[in-house]
């Protein structure tokens, strides 16, 4: 193998299945019309379901596609990432749309994460769902946004963190809330009721009732919106 050109006599030795691969992962991260179009034919045969008006970014990796639905008009942007572990899968409602490097997870067997309808997820939100997030309706999440419905235990001192026992739950966020950049939401905040808004950088520790503008860390309620 001439190492001036490692790569191209790489490429001439594959057989056809590997060359198949090669050209997938190219037109994968092309940003051209073409290609995007092309992302959008694979994707339909692969999706458990897929609307109309769909639009996928270049960079995008989809683990068990078969686990994941797209209404219509959701918009994924590059680099995003969305890993369905569980036949619940991942279901994004219409209008959704996912700036670029979101990352979601279902994380356990039963976990999954749902979507309303025109819910804006910011750059770089990390979302979890080990036993279910789902996020109503016009809901705004800024960037860098952390949800992790999971905790490890820490009472047995004779054993690391990580082999102990592991607490989920379901996380709930109402319709038509307002999450700030860098808020991070852990599992004891099970709900985040309608219309709530949290401030930037607010760690959410326990349940927000609805219409409450909750701000710090921990996050706190300082006023009501009604």
């Amino acid at each position: 193998m001439n190492s001036e050109f490692i790569f191209t006599d790489y490429v001439r030795g594959m057989s056809p299945e590997e060359k198949e691969e090669y050209n997938k992962a190219v037109v994968m991260n092309m940003d051209t019309p073409e290609a995007s179009e092309i992302r959008l034919r694979y994707y339909k045969n692969k999706l458990r379901h897929m609307g109309e008006n769909v639009k996928i970014g270049t960079g995008v990796k989809i683990t068990n596609p078969e686990n994941v639905s797209l209404a219509d008009n959701v918009h994924i942007d590059n680099n995003c990432v969305l890993i369905a572990s569980s036949s619940k899968g991942i279901e994004l409602g219409e209008g959704t749309r996912l700036k670029n490097g979101v990352y979601l997870d279902t994380e356990m067997p039963g976990g999954y994460i749902v979507t309303g309808k025109n819910v804006y997820i910011g750059t770089r939100c990390c979302l979890h769902g080990h036993a279910g997030l789902e996020i109503g309706d016009f809901c705004l999440l800024a960037q860098n946004i952390t949800i992790t419905p999971a905790s490890h235990t820490f009472e047995e001192l004779d054993k690391i963190i990580y082999k102990q026992p592991c607490t989920v739950k379901k996380i709930t966020i109402g319709k038509d809330c307002y999450l700030g950049m860098h808020v991070c939401v852990v599992c004891s905040a099970e709900i985040i009721g309608d219309g709530s808004v949290i401030g930037a950088g607010s760690v959410v520790v326990k349940e927000i009732p609805p219409y409450s503008v909750a701000v710090g860390v921990p996050a706190k309620i300082i006023k009501k919106r009604k």
